[in-house]
């Protein structure tokens, strides 16, 4: 049995349990409000437009099981700002398959909250449905169970009634007993720190040659932003691979038929697969971070601070000029 949690758009109403830990209520996908605690614990700030000085001490969000059990104890640490933007188009999920297998990601819209929203409302469920029928998780048959849950998904947006202009990237992690599987469409990252080694999603960007040679046969063209280094789809979308955009998900010359995997801007996204060795870090974050802190460093400032390393990188980044929404997930493994 699967199982989804996502943070209300609104609680302000925490309180303490007799054990001094803060107690939040989730949202299940059918709308049911939960009380939830103990087990994994999310660290995130309040959202602070504009000022860093705004910036609260995060509180402690600890989720347990819908059904009672005991969960393993990965320690899952959340933070997210709204930046110097208007609204707030980034969403994260934790999602649960069985006892054993963890679904974390974050999402990271553009154009809009329509898209964004119904992704990560769907993403999970769909992806984890085609997951439960597979007897073996290899790359192939991960990344299988990937292509067709999000094309699934995207052609359903597709043709929806209330699909607008809007879109979002996608990177999470995929973690059983014995494996991480990188999953990812786009410029956000996921990071996973094994022993001195890192490992990297790598960014869908319109110049790399695969891609663009889809987008010129799919009847678009990438063109150089003047003057920065920001390649776009059609001028526009600084992406080869994201949900949603469906201006891109047809051929110009019949924009009514929807293109799926051969679309200018792909919805299927890339998956790697890292055997996992005990004690891994794994850091899932947007663009907003990547955009001014390396690799390298977004993971070092996450290993000295722990669980405030989201909220650090978050005001590390927009002390270093980012101007965009800004989501970090981190979680570390027995």
């Amino acid at each position: 049995m699967s199982k989804y949690l996502k943070p209300p758009e609104k609680n302000n109403n925490y309180k303490l349990d007799d054990d001094g830990y803060v107690v939040v209520e989730f949202v299940d996908p059918k709308g049911n409000v939960l009380s939830l605690k103990n087990a994994l614990s999310l660290i995130r700030i309040s959202h602070s437009p504009k000022k860093i000085s705004l910036f609260k001490t995060p509180q402690i969000f600890l989720i347990q099981d819908l059904n009672g059990g005991n969960l393993p104890r990965n320690l899952v640490c959340f933070a997210d700002d709204i930046g110097w933007r208007k609204s707030m188009e980034d969403r994260a999920f934790i999602a649960q398959l069985g006892d054993e297998i963890w679904f974390y990601a974050v999402l990271d819209g553009h154009g809009g909250n329509r898209a964004v929203e119904y992704f990560t409302l769907h993403i999970p469920e769909a992806f984890l449905g085609v997951l439960r029928n597979i007897s073996k998780f290899t790359k192939e048959t991960v990344a299988e169970a990937a292509k067709l849950a999000f094309l699934e998904e995207d052609k359903r947006w597709f043709f929806h009634p209330n699909a607008d202009k809007s879109g979002t990237t996608f990177t999470g992690a995929l973690v059983t007993p014995y494996d991480i599987f990188t999953i990812n469409l786009g410029d956000s990252r996921t990071l996973i720190s094994q022993g001195d080694s890192l490992y990297t999603t790598v960014d869908q960007k319109p110049n790399d040659p695969k891609e663009k040679a889809r987008i010129e046969k799919a009847g678009y063209f990438v063109k150089l932003e003047f003057g920065s280094r920001i390649y776009r789809v059609g001028g526009i979308l600084a992406v080869a691979r994201a949900l949603g955009d469906n201006k891109f998900k047809t051929h110009e010359s019949s924009p009514n038929v929807y293109w799926g995997e051969d679309a200018s801007v792909s919805p299927v996204p890339v998956v790697k697969k890292y055997k996992r060795v005990g004690n891994e870090t794994i850091l899932i974050a947007c663009d907003g971070i990547f955009d001014v802190i390396n690799n390298d460093r977004a993971m070092e400032i996450y290993q000295k601070t722990k669980n405030y390393g989201p909220s650090n990188l978050i005001i590390q980044a927009l002390q270093q000029g980012s101007r965009d929404n800004i989501t970090v997930m981190a979680i570390r493994l027995p």
